[in-house]
């Protein structure tokens, strides 16, 4: 088991809420103006006066501003959600590719004659090879782009493109 030592524990509620006020310079006086309540009512409740989740979301809204961080870690222990409740903008969805055409009888003529012209053969001669080599990709259930990059012949570094332009000057 390897432990992170840039993972922060999670802390509790209780330390939160404090860290919160204090970071606002918050009082008893101004968490019972936040909540609308009497700073009785404060000292006799668990928490700073925190008690329902409307109490932590009026906490959140006047601790966005001054410290995200803090209000997001705020946000996760309450199990509130700061974009739903409009203090930070909705991450953007996840982007969808649009699905890929059907495969039609010329795609299937393009690859078979693309594999002849490598392989310098008719494409009569080359259809059962691209058939097999497609039918292996599918059952291996690869990324078939990722495996034409892989079977893409290797790119020659600078320098030995260089040379091979000097030489071929001579």
């Amino acid at each position: 088991m390897s432990l992170n030592p840039t993972a922060r524990p999670q802390r509790s509620l209780q330390h939160v809420v404090y860290d919160a006020l204090r970071a606002l310079n918050y009082l008893q006086q101004d968490v019972a103006e936040l909540l609308g309540i009497s700073v009785r009512t404060v000292q006799r409740r668990s928490n700073w006066g925190f008690v329902s989740s409307a109490d932590y979301e009026l906490l959140l809204r006047a601790l966005q501003p001054t410290n995200p961080a803090l209000a997001a870690e705020l946000a996760q222990a309450t199990g509130h959600d700061l974009a739903a409740l409009g203090l930070v903008p909705r991450p953007p969805p996840p982007r969808v590719e649009p699905p890929l055409p059907p495969a039609r009888l010329e795609h299937a003529e393009a690859v078979v004659c693309a594999a002849a012209d490598a392989m310098n053969v008719v494409p009569r001669d080359a259809r059962p090879v691209v058939a097999a080599i497609f039918e292996r990709a599918l059952a291996l259930g690869v990324d078939h782009a990722a495996l034409a990059r892989l079977l893409a012949p290797p790119q020659r570094p600078a320098a030995a493109k260089r040379e091979a332009g000097a030489k071929a000057e001579k």
